[in-house]
């Protein structure tokens, strides 16, 4: 089955909170080349961008989190974790920083903390399906199955056309010997258009 996923916000929406940041149409201007640059690879461009306009803006949490989230792109956890934190400190309630902290410290290897700062996502944000469903990435590989399944339960509620999220709970019902339950996952996930589930109850005969 496919490899667990880990959610990456890249390109995130100017928030409300943000927004109470005020900026002039130049300071915009490169916020949004920052961005592209970001997108289309441009890390370092879009890092010294970011840098330009937070020297004017310090205190904008949520453009931190977006230079955190270059740092992150070039594998540059640490920097990317500083980031975070510092956005952090500006609005404690910046639930993408949070999360985006939870993705850092995965990549370390620091689970205790990961599942900390997603929690801390979804207490900010309990829409957070990302979140939840990172958490049930994390809880699967500890072969915590069963807190796994609530984490990607509460997923779904919030992203019910999350195939990842079906196939990576169908996995766990697999690991518990509920057969019923797996294939029930898999089958809406196939329904949803996971194309290597769909060809799996093929291939096993599940597919009636």
């Amino acid at each position: 089955m496919r490899k667990l996923i880990l959610l990456l916000c890249t390109a995130l929406a100017i928030t409300a909170a943000s927004a109470q940041v005020k900026r002039t149409a130049k300071e915009q201007k490169i916020i949004d080349q920052a961005i592209k640059a970001n997108t289309v690879g441009n890390f370092d461009e879009a890092i010294t961008l970011y840098k330009k306009y937070l020297k004017k803006k310090p205190a904008d949490s949520e453009i931190i989190c977006y230079m955190g989230n270059s740092y992150y792109n070039k594998k540059e956890y640490e920097t990317a974790l500083e980031c975070y934190k510092k956005a952090i400190e500006k609005k404690p309630d910046n639930a993408n920083a949070h999360y985006n902290m939870g993705k850092c410290y995965t990549q370390l290897n620091d689970i205790g903390n990961a599942i900390d700062a997603y929690e801390d996502a979804v207490k900010f944000n309990k829409s957070y399906s990302s979140a939840y469903y990172n958490l049930g990435n994390i809880f699967r590989r500890m072969y915590n199955y069963r807190k796994a399944i609530e984490y990607y339960e509460k997923a779904i509620y919030f992203s019910p056309k999350s195939a990842d999220s079906y196939v990576n709970m169908g996995a766990c019902y697999g690991e518990l010997h509920d057969e019923q339950k797996m294939l029930k996952c898999y089958r809406k996930a196939a329904e949803l258009g996971d194309k290597e589930t769909k060809q799996w109850l093929k291939d096993n005969g599940f597919d009636k």
